[in-house]
């Protein structure tokens, strides 16, 4: 996937299990990952806020703090929204659900 980087925590993101070669998994594939693939369907709710921002279906979080929270999330397995304060993969997806449009 080329939207969000995957280089480290969120390489689970990278490529389709099983195939040869390898094939890089799109945005939808992200969303329809299962739980024992996604424990957290993180990359089903970083992909939403991140098409929700691209087409201005919700003001925050915008594009470009969805790709901080990604890239964050994705050095570290963590994201840190202020100082002092640290999100595990479980608190950033509370997170983008409470900015989600019904």
């Amino acid at each position: 996937m080329d939207t969000f980087p995957c280089g480290g925590y969120l390489s689970r993101y990278l490529y389709k299990p099983n195939t040869y070669p390898p094939q890089k998994l799109s945005l939808m594939q992200c969303i329809h990952l299962d739980g024992g693939q996604d424990p957290y369907q993180l990359g089903a709710h970083l992909t939403a806020a991140y098409l929700n921002a691209r087409s201005g279906k919700n003001a925050m979080p915008s594009v470009a703090v969805v790709m901080a929270i990604a890239q964050q999330c994705d050095a570290s397995g963590t994201y840190s929204p202020a100082p002092g304060v640290v999100w595990g993969p479980d608190q950033i997806v509370t997170y983008l659900q409470s900015t989600m449009p019904l």
